[in-house]
């Protein structure tokens, strides 16, 4: 995929009068938790505030479908994009299955529950859209 970003944003992951709502990616990674997001705000708004890959896969279909997210998606999961990257697809696809079940807000919350405030994404890579899931939503 190409990183080239998408627009320039005028606000960023994080800044103040942005709604953490907005700052999940339509593909389920949420921003604001991102640790190259965070450190790097120049080169990182998000996807919903104008950044993002150029190129990205999940936003052009979510665009032009108007929707949140992929997981609004009657469709979801696809073959496309992130979901079609080994890497990303678990994460990715359990992200967005967890949005589904329990909504953006609660899923902001569990997700800074249970894997921080500060997340390297990265370190998620290869993992199963259930593992994903089992680290999130679990029998409390």
């Amino acid at each position: 995929m190409n990183n080239t970003p998408h627009k320039t944003a005028s606000h960023f992951c994080g800044d103040p009068g942005v709604n953490a709502m907005d700052e999940i990616g339509y593909c389920g990674l949420d921003c604001t938790v991102c640790v190259h997001a965070r450190k790097n705000r120049d080169a990182c708004a998000g996807c919903h505030q104008g950044g993002g890959a150029e190129d990205c896969y999940q936003r052009k279909c979510c665009e032009e479908r108007s929707l949140d997210g992929c997981w609004e998606c009657d469709e979801f999961p696809c073959n496309n994009g992130f979901f079609a990257d080994d890497a990303w697809k678990g994460l990715c696809t359990g992200f967005c299955y967890v949005i589904k079940e329990v909504g953006k807000e609660r899923f902001s919350r569990l997700v800074r529950k249970y894997m921080g405030d500060k997340v390297e994404l990265g370190d998620y890579r290869y993992k199963k859209r259930e593992d994903i899931v089992s680290i999130l939503i679990t029998d409390e």
